[in-house]
């Protein structure tokens, strides 16, 4: 895996360039240019998302947030996606 490769999966906590941020819930494949988000692709649980070759694709995460996968600026995964989300919990709910 490159530098600039990121590899997410669901559950994993991200944020993107937005500011938005949240677990993601779910990971689509675009399989062509006319679906860049993966609308009609192949919905999976985990992704390596090649910065050298772009890939389609989009998440959903949060509450009703979504970003095509060259959005997404940062990841964490297992206890610290938790603790990303505790924080975001207690924060806005």
């Amino acid at each position: 895996m490159a530098e600039d490769d990121i590899h997410i999966k669901v559950g994993d906590w991200i944020s993107d360039d937005k500011g938005r941020s949240g677990l993601i819930t779910q990971i689509n494949l675009g399989l062509s240019r006319m679906d860049p988000a993966g609308e009609s692709g192949p919905e999976v649980e985990e992704f390596e998302i090649r910065k050298e070759v772009f890939t389609w694709g989009s998440i959903l995460f949060g509450k009703d947030n979504w970003a095509y996968f060259d959005q997404i600026t940062e990841v964490f995964t297992g206890e610290k996606a938790e603790e990303k989300e505790k924080e975001r919990e207690w924060l806005y709910d």
